[in-house]
Parts: structure tokens; C-alpha cells; sequence
């Protein structure tokens, strides 16, 4: 990229009068391009603004001072908005029904006893069959004289018998009937209670009996002599299939992350039924084993934690993944007078180990949610469903409780409590894919999937489209459910139209974002993004994004002052590399992280310089500033300069085309120029990792916006 000319190497002018005129950009008219309009100016316009300055409404976002003229009366500070109540916890989800057991086959009816002859002598019984569970027996009728038994019937497979009747009285015994066939048995369900047994089959005549043995002495005429020895039962038949079970299999799998009881310091002077400070732990031993006394500052935003103070976290052993939850629950026994309604605080968040090293900002997973004290001792549940991942071992939950109350010298509290994951385990853990928007190029979006085909085209649950371009390890960012595939990006369009795009309003400063219609966005919806930032979503548009990296975090809030409750506004910074090929950017920090003249290394090992406030959007939402140095020579002594940057530029012609090319420099994000060919492109970022589409492009002229480009060099 050239060099261009910095205004603090021009010459200062020799005299200026009140007709000389300046080139300023009018933010609130949008007719040249979304984030202003430029204009020249008079120095005598320019002073009629800067005049005494009226009567102060409610204090705004402050922006950079002009001279300052009278200051009028200050506006009355509005009285904070009362907390939404919390939702009741849903209740459990019914176990499924126990299988039906499956029905027993019905035996066939008995054949009818043949009349039996005059009794011989009894030879030797036969080997029986294996007996199954016999059927209630009937009452035998009178036995006629013995005569040759018939041949027995082939024994159909047994149903399963109920239990043995009563025998009847035996008469004379006729000869046998041919058996009849058994019933074949029902097939077994998943085993409840016994069903009925089936009816008997009809016995089948008998077969011929062996040879007779010897005659005992005979009694009196009419009573049967003692039985042989009974024959082996015959082997029980098959059993049926078992039935499908009924309810009851565990989808869940549960992991204890951290199990803790004690007591906590609870602080005086809290205002307003709403709290100003948590306890994490204590200041000597962390998070666990000791009573807890160390207290956050929530007034101003939640502190950052200091490295000294990473021991407030509990190390997370699995992987958390979008879609499984987090689950904080206990008791807590706190003794309070307190003038109004007091109220126990329980709180979850987190912070990474790219976080450690300087100040520690820590992420909202459960905001402050507040129990009403009504009796000494009580229950308190809140748990959080995941929409991103996270690995094993790289995060940290830091839990935070407080007891509200307007006591001077208010009695501690005891508490213990368990900090659950619960995986979902009906989601498959699957591959990282890389996908891009076919409509916005510019965005991409991590998934998890399986056996996806990298460079095939899909349509998601949504009507959205996207190429598979890669794998990798990074961690997910988003969901999405793919369901039909295309040969091409043009394909899936014609049958999924692009939908228009959000135009998404800051609820901290002025200033608005163009973002991707594939987020599912309505008009009026308030969300914060995974950045930490509220927006409130004001219409809809068919120009081009201006910001493909930010994504929904929590949406579903009431109203911008709803978000930033949970969700304070961070500060504005223009910040100055360190490396002099690089450009100066404005970025998202949390409130009191830095001052003018800090230095810092960001998470891509690229130093920074704090230059100053400012009261507009960033430039660039990726940057995280990670740790603190004192000068630029100490932090590029072990963070070298970059020698190589991947830009990634969209064609102003045709907002479709996105190409990224290296460079040695990094133009500022939102920089609008023609190349050597006369062709205007848009700088929409930059990294230090990517792949080449096209060779370098060397800027020719620079302009304010793309419109403002193609009017001098027509596409």
C-alpha cells in the first residue's frame, strides 16, 4: 500500500480567517453512503455550533469536547428502571410409558380323552418333554379303563404358562386323544407384569405306552398304583421379541464442575434494591476452602479481575458446546432487617487463558439474577444455555453471590452449591466447518457437522446459502441445520432469494451497522452481540454490509435500557500501532481497562499505543487487547512487527465479488480506493492468516465511500 501523508507533517497554516473553509461529514444525512455525507464548511459555521452551549439535557455518551461554552443548568437524572422478575424454572419433562408387554400366545383347545381300557401293567414311563409353566388346570373328568394310548401329536411351541391350577379328582383313565398343536407364542414385550396365561392346547392322542412293568400288589380296585418316575420336560420354546421399551433412557449427561460451601461478606450501603458488588471468593485461598471476602465493583460495569486474582476461577475439564447448559443451585441462610425488600444475588461468568496476563475481562454467562429473601433459608436455581464453544481446559467459571440490604453492619451469609454441565447428548460432537454466506461473501460462520464435502453449496433450515469451504479447529459460533444441496452458489439463490439485510442501531453512541440478513433478525428486536455490544434493530436494507463479524448473542430484550442493564456499555478508543505499516483503529474496552499512553499487545501479537477517547463505533471489533507494556519498544522487543497481512477487499461494483490479497501494510477498515485499473474496492479487513484470491492491489486515489468512488470511476 503507498504512504500517504500524515496532517501532522503538513505546514501549519500562516493565517486563517472566518470565510477560509474546512471539509467536515455530516453523520445524520446518509443520502452519499450509510455513515455520512461530506460537505466543505465555513470557519464563521463552524463557530456559530461551537457557542455557549444551553441548558443541559440528561447527560449522553460523551463526545470529544469542543470549546466549551456556558454550561446551562444539568438535567435531572432519571431514577433507574425496576428489575424484571425472574421466570419461574419450567417444569421436568414426563418420562416416557413402559413398553407394553406383548400378549401370550393362546394354547390350542384340549382334543377330546379317548375312553380308556382295562389297566395292564404299567411298563416304564416314558421320557417327558421339558414342562413349561403349566395353565390353570381344568377338573380332569372320571378316568374310563385304561386302553392303548395313541400317538402323541408334535408339540407346537409353548406360550408362557400362568400358574398351576388345583388338579381334579382322577377318574379311570381312557385312552388319549391325539395332542393337538400348541399355539405359537406371542412375542415377549419389554417384561412389565405377567399377562394371562394362554388357553391349553387340546392334548393330542397319546402315544403308544412302552413296555409294562410288574404290577405292584394291587390295591383296591378303582385307585391308581403310584406313578412312574416322571419322564425330563421337554425344552421350553423361543421366546417373542422383546416389545419396544417405554420411556425412562437418559439424553442427559451430567459433569459436577465444582461443588463449594462456606460463608460470604456481605457489604454495606447498597442502593436501590439493586447490587453493587459480588463476592467471588476469598482473597487468600480463591474460589474454595475459605470464608469468601473478595469483592467485585459492579457499579461502574463489572471490574476486570487482576492476575493475581485468575485463582477466583474454576477450570472447566470438557468441552462446552452450543446447545448444552450450565446449571448453578444451592441454599443460602441469611439473617437481614433490612429497611425494604432484601434480596439474595447469584451470578456466573467466565474469562479464557487468552484472557490472563493483564487485566482479566470477564464474560456474562448468568447476569445478577435476584432472589427475594422472605424466610432464613432458601433454595436459589439459574442455569444458561450455550450458543458457542468452548475447549476443555481454556475456560474458567468465576461464580458471584451477594445478599442486598440497606444494613450498616449487615451479618454474613451462608451458602453451598453445585456448578453442573449438562450435555446434550441427542447433538453430535462432529467436525469444525468453515462456512460462507453466498449472499455476503464477507461472512463466515463455524459449525459443527459431519462428512460434509468442503467446496459443496447448501441450504439451511432458514432459506439461507452457504459454501463449505473448510475445516479447522476452531471453535463454532454459530448453528445452523443444512437440508439440500445445490451445484453452485447461483443454484441455491434461485431457489432461496437473498434476504435484505439489518440495519442495526447502537444503544451506546450514535452510529449504525448493516449486518447479514442470515442472522434472522426482525425490526425492533434488541440483542446483545458476542461482543458484549446492545443494538436495537431499526429497518431493513438491501446495501451491502458493514460489519460481517458480529453475530447474536442474547436477544429477547424489552428495550436498550433492558440490555445495558445486564450488558454495560464498554468505552471507545482510537488506538496507534506500534508498527508504523499498520493503521490506526478505534475498538470496543471495558470501562476503566486502560488510559491515554498505555501500550498493549493484542491476542495477534500486535502492539498497540492508547491515543484517546472517542464517542463513535469501532472500526475494528476483533482487536482484544490482552497485555500491558510501558513503552512501544518494550512490547515489539518480544512482538514483532507483522511482516505479512492478509486484506480482505469487496468489490464496490459488485458487492458479490471478495477477494483477499497480502500486503506488508494494513489500510484502516472502511477505506474506500481505485486501484491501478480504475476499479473502486472497500477495505472490509484485515488478519495476519488467510489465503490469497488475487495478486496485491496498489491504491491509485482514495475517497469517503464507494458512491462517492464509482461517480469518478464508473463501473
Amino acid at each position: 500500500m503507498p504512504n500517504y501523508q500524515r496532517l501532522t507533517d503538513r505546514v501549519l497554516a500562516p493565517s486563517i480567517s472566518v470565510n477560509d473553509i474546512v471539509h467536515i461529514v455530516i453523520t445524520g444525512d446518509t443520502s452519499q453512503n450509510p455513515a455520512g455525507s461530506s460537505y466543505k464548511a465555513s470557519l464563521s459555521q463552524l463557530a456559530s455550533v461551537i457557542g455557549s452551549v444551553g441548558t443541559s439535557g440528561t447527560d449522553g455518551t460523551s463526545g470529544v469536547n469542543g470549546t466549551s461554552g456556558t454550561n446551562g443548568t444539568s438535567g435531572t437524572n432519571g431514577t433507574s428502571g425496576t428489575n424484571g422478575t425472574n421466570g419461574t424454572n419450567g417444569t421436568s419433562g414426563t418420562n416416557g410409558t413402559s413398553g407394553t408387554n406383548g400378549t401370550s400366545g393362546t394354547n390350542g383347545t384340549s382334543g377330546t380323552n379317548g375312553t380308556n381300557g382295562t389297566s395292564g401293567t404299567n411298563g416304564t414311563s416314558g421320557t417327558n418333554g421339558t414342562s413349561g409353566t403349566n395353565g390353570t388346570s381344568g377338573t380332569n373328568g372320571t378316568n374310563g379303563t385304561s386302553g392303548t394310548n395313541g400317538t402323541s401329536g408334535t408339540n407346537g411351541t409353548s406360550g408362557t404358562n400362568g400358574t398351576n391350577g388345583t388338579s381334579g379328582t382322577n377318574g379311570t383313565s381312557g385312552t388319549n386323544g391325539t395332542s393337538g398343536t400348541n399355539g405359537t407364542s406371542g412375542t415377549n414385550g419389554t417384561s412389565g407384569t405377567n399377562g394371562t396365561s394362554g388357553t391349553n392346547g387340546t392334548n393330542g392322542t397319546s402315544g403308544t405306552n412302552g413296555t409294562s412293568g410288574t404290577n405292584g400288589t394291587s390295591g383296591t380296585n378303582g385307585t391308581s398304583g403310584t406313578n412312574g418316575t416322571s419322564g425330563t420336560n421337554g425344552t421350553n420354546g423361543t421366546n417373542g421379541t422383546s416389545g419396544t421399551s417405554g420411556g425412562g433412557n437418559c439424553n442427559i449427561q451430567n459433569t459436577l464442575i465444582a461443588s463449594n460451601s462456606g460463608t460470604f461478606y456481605v457489604p454495606t450501603q447498597e442502593e436501590n434494591g439493586g447490587t453493587q458488588y459480588l463476592t467471588f471468593g476469598n482473597d487468600g485461598c480463591g474460589w474454595h476452602g475459605c470464608p469468601w471476602d473478595f469483592m467485585a465493583n459492579l457499579k461502574y460495569g463489572l471490574e476486570p479481575l487482576r492476575p493475581t486474582e485468575a485463582y477466583m476461577g474454576v477450570p472447566s475439564p470438557v468441552n462446552v458446546r452450543s446447545g448444552d447448559s450450565i446449571r448453578l443451585c444451592g441454599n443460602v441462610f441469611a439473617i437481614t432487617s433490612s429497611s425494604y425488600q432484601p434480596s439474595f444475588v447469584a451470578a456466573l461468568y467466565l474469562f479464557k487463558c487468552d484472557d490472563l496476563g493483564g487485566l482479566i475481562p470477564l464474560t456474562t454467562i448468568i447476569p445478577p439474577t435476584y432472589f427475594p429473601i422472605t424466610k432464613y433459608a432458601f433454595c436459589f436455581d439459574v442455569s444458561h444455555t450455550f450458543t458457542q464453544y468452548y475447549d476443555a481446559c481454556d475456560i474458567f467459571y468465576v461464580v458471584g453471590f451477594n445478599v442486598i440490604t440497606d444494613e450498616v453492619s449487615p451479618n454474613g451469609a451462608r451458602f453451598t452449591y453445585t456448578l453442573n454441565y449438562e450435555k446434550d447428548c441427542s447433538i453430535s460432537d462432529g467436525e469444525f466447518y468453515t462456512l460462507r454466506n453466498c449472499c455476503e461473501p464477507t461472512v463466515t460462520e463455524i459449525i459443527i457437522g459431519s462428512s460434509l464435502t468442503i467446496g459443496s453449496f447448501w441450504s439451511d433450515a432458514q432459506g439461507n446459502c452457504w459454501e463449505i469451504e473448510s475445516t479447522g479447529t476452531t471453535a463454532p459460533n454459530s448453528v445452523r441445520t443444512l437440508v439440500s444441496n445445490y451445484a453452485s452458489c447461483a443454484s441455491c439463490i434461485t431457489s432461496n432469494p437473498c434476504p435484505d439485510n439489518s440495519v442495526i442501531t447502537s444503544c451506546c453512541v450514535d452510529g449504525a451497522e448493516y449486518v447479514t440478513g442470515s442472522l434472522g433478525l426482525t425490526i425492533g428486536d434488541i440483542f446483545v452481540d458476542d461482543y458484549g455490544l446492545c443494538w436495537t434493530v431499526s429497518s431493513g436494507t438491501a446495501a451491502p454490509i458493514t460489519e460481517p463479524t458480529i453475530t447474536i448473542g442474547t436477544t429477547g430484550y424489552t428495550d436498550c435500557l433492558d440490555c445495558l442493564n445486564t450488558n454495560p456499555c464498554p468505552e471507545f478508543w482510537l488506538i496507534r500501532p506500534c508498527c508504523q505499516d499498520l493503521s490506526m483503529e478505534v475498538i470496543q474496552i471495558p470501562a476503566g481497562t486502560v488510559t491515554v499512553n498505555d501500550v498493549w499487545v493484542d491476542t495477534n501479537g500486535i502492539c498497540w499505543e492508547i491515543f484517546g477517547q472517542v464517542t463513535s463505533l469501532p472500526t475494528n471489533y476483533t482487536i482484544t487487547l490482552v497485555t500491558l507494556y510501558v513503552y512501544c519498544e518494550d512490547c515489539l522487543a518480544t512482538n514483532p512487527c507483522p511482516t505479512d497481512i492478509y486484506i480482505t477487499v469487496r468489490k464496490c461494483c459488485d458487492p458479490l465479488v471478495v477477494e483477499v490479497f497480502l500486503s506488508s501494510g494494513s489500510p484502516t477498515t472502511g477505506l474506500v480506493f481505485s486501484d491501478l485499473s480504475d476499479v473502486c474496492w472497500e477495505v472490509i479487513s484485515w488478519s495476519l492468516t488467510g489465503t490469497t484470491t488475487i495478486s496485491p492491489l496498489v491504491a491509485n486515489s482514495q475517497y469517503s465511500n464507494c458512491i462517492e468512488c464509482i461517480e469518478v470511476n464508473p463501473c
